[in-house]
């Protein structure tokens, strides 16, 4: 049996354990999209010069059972087409309704980092084709512990206050090989204002951050620097239980049909080769009816953290080592840096799906110029 129809049959055999004792409620949403860059030796955001239906296709089922008293248990499954759509669990927790205005969840959750993360894959829940990706291309999208929720009203406004903390890992990309990564002891919160016309959130936190990295470049990288001796350098660029830290603020006004907003955030962790990441949008859209057309600016500044370059002495012996410490952590920015120019529309052409269409232009600090134009037709149910 393969790995996607047992966890289809994990579900059905959780929906089915709950029925007697507990109301189930199914719903799901899903995604058809397509796209390709607009030149033969582009490859952007996933995409090269053939149409790709797969990159950002995705089909979720998600499971509620209440139990009552307020006691609920929650499962979502994903499948992604970047992901050959095997079927993963993306969420798996309990809720408990301590009071009326006050909510606890446990389990499999999603990192509130941003204003659209609880709806990151829901195409239906937002505007653009997909959420900003200079700003939310982040590796962790869920975490496995606890969160505190509580809601209070002032004056017209709506307030929610969240505190959470736990433990994720993913895998990510580093000079071209897979490294596996850990935050522990994940402590943040998150505070959002919201009424008719303004909506105003703040999040912070933190955690130890952990990085294996095997790429032979860095692996080497490594060597040399402890065949000098040179042991501060190390420590300032392995990445062992050092502390990462992420804040962001939204702000969005909404002024009859015309709605604007945007988000700021900065991520990095001390003591180690990752850039210091500073991302940013803004983001205008005007809805006539049932067409909302939208422009999206990004932008990526990141800043080269060349603290274990600097503690190596200037001498002559270590010149040749210093320089190539130096160029791979400038390397870390320098990769990145540039902005994201897009404009697009989303058109509801039925009361639980919408048609998208996102033309992207992406302007990087080195000279890099790449278009992905996009369709796609996201659906709730």
């Amino acid at each position: 049996m393969n790995q996607k129809l047992k966890l289809l049959c994990g579900a059905c055999l959780i929906t089915s354990s709950f029925y007697a004792a507990a109301d189930i409620r199914l719903n799901g949403f899903a995604r058809i999209a397509a796209g390709k860059t607009l030149s033969d030796d582009q490859n952007h955001m996933g995409y090269d010069n053939k149409l790709d239906f797969r990159n950002e296709s995705l089909f979720a089922l998600q499971v509620t059972g209440d139990m009552g008293d307020g006691l609920s248990a929650t499962a979502q499954f994903m499948a992604r087409g970047e992901d050959d759509f095997a079927v993963e669990v993306e969420w798996a927790y309990l809720s408990y309704q301590l009071t009326d205005s006050t909510r606890l969840n446990a389990g499999r959750l999603r990192i509130p980092f941003f204003r659209y993360s609880d709806f990151l894959d829901v195409g239906y829940a937002y505007t653009w084709l997909r959420p900003p990706a200079a700003v939310y291309d982040l590796p962790y999208t869920s975490y496995d512990g606890v969160s505190l929720l509580y809601n209070t009203y002032m004056g017209d406004a709506d307030i929610e206050v969240q505190a959470f903390t736990g433990a994720a890992k993913d895998t990510i990309s580093v000079e071209g090989a897979p490294a596996e990564t850990e935050l522990a002891d994940v402590y943040g919160a998150n505070v959002t204002f919201n009424m008719d016309w303004l909506y105003l959130r703040g999040v912070y936190l933190t955690s130890k951050a952990t990085f294996n990295v095997g790429a032979p470049a860095f692996q080497g990288l490594i060597s040399n620097l402890e065949a000098a001796g040179q042991a501060e350098a190390i420590d300032q660029v392995l990445v062992n239980e050092d502390t990462g830290s992420f804040a962001g603020v939204g702000v969005g006004l909404l002024f009859g049909n015309l709605n604007l907003q945007g988000e700021v955030t900065k991520v990095g962790v001390a003591d180690s080769f990752i850039a210091d990441r500073t991302r940013s949008y803004v983001s205008a859209s005007y809805q006539f009816d049932q067409l909302t057309p939208y422009v999206l600016i990004q932008k990526i500044d990141d800043e080269a953290n060349l603290d274990g370059a600097n503690s190596i002495p200037d001498v002559a012996p270590l010149a040749g080592l210093k320089a190539g410490l130096a160029g791979f952590l400038q390397d870390q920015e320098n990769t990145e840096d540039g902005k994201y120019y897009s404009v697009g529309f989303r058109y509801d052409f039925h009361p639980s799906a919408s048609f998208k269409t996102d033309l992207t232009r992406w302007k990087g600090d080195d000279g890099e110029d790449d278009k992905v134009l996009t369709f796609a037709i996201d659906m709730v149910f």
